[in-house]
């Protein structure tokens, strides 16, 4: 059975129902179509309204910090590195060093 045979069967099953005096309210011929019924069921969203002003502030102090007008209210201090000697590994003192038993519990 092809795709048409199977759309075909398919609206003759949807055609005897509505004989019989069922109603479909939504019927999505594609993909395309059952999206588009999703998406109107969906609640619709508004745009967020931006407001330039908050953002001029901002600007701003990005503009005195480049110009070297503004400096940061807390320097940082440099961070410094140590690095030590790690001692030897040493093998375990059992019969199957290396390995891990498997134990149940």
């Amino acid at each position: 059975m092809d795709k048409a045979e199977l759309s075909r069967l398919l609206e003759d099953k949807v055609q005897e129902k509505l004989q019989d005096g069922y109603t479909i309210t939504t019927y999505a011929l594609d993909a395309a179509s059952r999206d588009r019924v999703k998406r109107g069921l969906r609640p619709q969203s508004h745009a967020i309204h931006h407001d330039e002003g908050d953002g001029a502030a901002w600007n701003d102090y990005l503009m005195q910090l480049e110009d070297g007008e503004q400096v940061s209210n807390s320097p940082k201090s440099p961070v410094t590195l140590t690095y030590r000697e790690s001692e030897p590994v040493t093998a375990p003192s059992s019969s199957c060093s290396g390995l891990w038993r498997v134990r149940r519990h």
